[in-house]
């Protein structure tokens, strides 16, 4: 949570603001940074970001935002058989979908309540001991947006985790591929957008996910454990990110 002190940075405009645009195009450029025992994945990812919001009564807005991006990082871990050290390069690619209910009656305060999903690929563009996997997050995101006159700070808190992990033991010799379930973990992601113009804005973001050990299933990895059958599972892991975004609003 020492990260907050991001805070210091955006609290620099006066109240009163308030965004009559709808819609909110950018591009995102994201430093990711992954970590688990023993291993560590970072570089940037790059790609686009979409955001709606409209006013369903005079309390409430619904805002819709999706955001999608991917690159090459670094994956510093090392193989399953032999723990031998291995640096490769490693495609990621992240989507994520949600869906907010922002109450308007105590501006420029404004509470944040919703459901949001994340979706996450990665694999090696090389040969190098590593394996596939794919995981996919639910939570209620809460929290508040609150508006200052040339920009917005919005904080979400990640409430109610329920995720996933497919993790492809097969493309290391291993007799079945694996689905295990992670229902500990949370969230949280801060932003600050300035808007530039009435047609253009720039975003400042920290996020990060700390995900808990996921339940064990057994399979065989001739390479890992002889043929034996043995207990496998999605390690406790951090995923912190810190990027920037270029919109164009309307």
């Amino acid at each position: 949570m020492k990260k907050l002190v991001l805070f210091v940075l955006l609290i620099t405009a006066n109240l009163g603001f308030t965004q009559q645009n709808k819609h909110t195009f950018g591009l995102v450029v994201d430093y990711w940074e992954y970590t688990e025992p023993r291993i560590k994945d970072s570089g940037f990812l790059y790609g686009v970001h979409y955001r709606y919001q409209t006013d369903l009564t005079s309390a409430f807005d619904w805002i819709f935002g999706t955001e999608f991006i991917l690159g090459q990082t670094e994956y510093d871990g090392e193989t399953l058989n032999t723990g031998t050290p291995v640096v490769a390069d490693q495609n990621n690619k992240i989507f994520e979908l949600y869906s907010l209910f922002q109450l308007n009656l105590t501006k420029p305060f404004n509470p944040l309540v919703g459901l949001y999903f994340r979706y996450l690929q990665d694999e090696d563009d090389e040969t190098a001991g590593d394996y596939r996997r794919k995981q996919q997050y639910i939570t209620i995101p809460i929290g508040f947006s609150y508006e200052f006159t040339e920009s917005r700070l919005v904080f979400l808190y990640h409430t109610s985790f329920q995720g996933e992990n497919q993790t492809f033991l097969t493309d290391v010799g291993g007799n079945r591929d694996l689905t295990m379930d992670q229902e500990e973990g949370s969230g949280f992601s801060i932003e600050w957008e300035y808007f530039i113009s009435t047609n253009g804005s720039i975003s400042i973001f920290y996020r990060t996910w700390d995900v808990e050990d996921s339940e064990s299933k057994q399979a065989t990895v001739p390479s890992v454990n002889g043929g034996v059958p043995s207990l496998f599972e999605e390690p406790e892991n951090e995923t912190q990110s810190i990027g920037m975004r270029f919109s164009t609003l309307f």
